[in-house]
């Protein structure tokens, strides 16, 4: 029976997250979160530098809320992304209101988990819950709140993963925002694939509807790597994110481009990033640019070569690193980095 008024269900997954052959779904140990939400609005939010997968987590996982009977609001960091905006006109949903200061506000995180990565003031407000896949990062809580952190493609899959728990009907716009995230994170469920990706990308697309779901992720692909209009400061910082290792600092911008134009992209954002790299209180920068096939990887910095030798067997000497096939930041690009960093702060 749905339980209502405050109370949420989270799940747990065990070794083996899924089984395909389990004839009544997927097989999870049920953990309880009891969460006093109080009053508050409570507002459920991604990143700095929105995406697909953080966009579309925050709108379903409110809708969630609202189901049982918790008052919640999505929104968004900072401006929509351009594959953020077209998919959410192409399916219909309404943009989330942007919230770009957290002080004395009521929040739940999804698709991150640090204060780096949260708007403005985030440690001045109250958070009462995190969903995310990428590592725990330092955000904390003096109460017991209920988190989920799971190695899946996208957050928009633990997102569906509350729905079952909480035995709540999928809305077609619910499954049309987490699917949204999903093929955008998994890049059209051919990239760090989960069986729990899988099945809540199964599972949703009856519900969501869309006539030709190709057709939605090749218009998403062409949108995140249009930046018309859109100045050199804007386009790195897109989707930049900064990260900390002891007492170490790093930026790391991602940027879109085409085959033709990729080696051209990278060479314009490394010539950025020696621009600003006096004033961006960052020890090192750093830039992926990504087409279909391949991530160029540039950096700038005091010692930022040797730390790219030493994180990075791919490095043979060259001004950039060239990843094939095409990465991501949170599984290939960051480990090494804070690995090594946090190894010369034992040191």
């Amino acid at each position: 029976m749905k339980r209502l008024c405050r109370k949420l269900v989270f799940l747990l997954l065990t070794g083996a997250i899924l089984s395909s052959a389990a004839a009544e779904g997927s097989q999870y140990v049920q953990l309880l979160q009891k969460t006093d939400y109080g009053s508050e609005v409570t507002y459920v939010i991604g990143h700095k530098s929105p995406d697909p997968d953080s966009i579309g987590s925050a709108i379903a996982f409110a809708e969630l809320l609202n189901a049982n009977g918790i008052q919640a609001v999505p929104a968004a960091s900072e401006r929509i992304d351009n594959e953020s905006a077209y998919a959410l006109q192409v399916l219909g949903l309404e943009t989330p209101r942007i919230l770009e200061d957290a002080r004395d506000k009521q929040f739940i995180l999804v698709d991150h988990s640090s204060y780096a990565h949260a708007i403005d003031s985030m440690a001045q407000a109250r958070i009462v819950g995190i969903l995310d896949h990428h590592g725990m990062g330092d955000v904390k809580s003096a109460e017991v709140i209920p988190v989920l952190s799971l190695p899946v493609g996208a957050t928009g899959s633990l997102v569906w993963l509350c729905f079952q728990g909480c035995q709540t009907q999928i809305t077609s716009s619910a499954a049309r925002a987490m699917l949204m995230g999903i093929l955008s994170d998994t890049r059209n469920m051919t990239y760090n694939v989960t069986d729990l990706d899988r099945e809540a990308y199964e599972t949703l697309l009856p519900i969501a509807g869309i006539e030709d779901i190709n057709a939605l992720y090749e218009g998403m692909s062409n949108a995140k790597m249009t930046y018309e209009g859109m100045t050199t400061e804007e386009i790195f910082n897109s989707k930049y994110k900064e990260y900390t290792a002891g007492p170490y600092r790093f930026g790391i911008g991602f940027v879109y481009a085409s085959p033709e134009t990729i080696a051209e992209v990278s060479a314009e954002m490394k010539r950025y990033m020696q621009e600003i790299y006096p004033q961006s209180l960052q020890d090192y920068l750093f830039c992926m640019v990504s087409d279909s096939s391949s991530t160029w990887l540039s950096w700038v910095g005091d010692g930022s070569e040797e730390l790219a030798r030493e994180s990075y067997e791919e490095y043979d000497g060259g001004e950039y690193i060239i990843f094939r096939p095409a990465t991501t930041r949170k599984l290939k690009i960051v480990p090494p980095l804070m690995k090594v960093l946090e190894n010369r702060n034992k040191e």
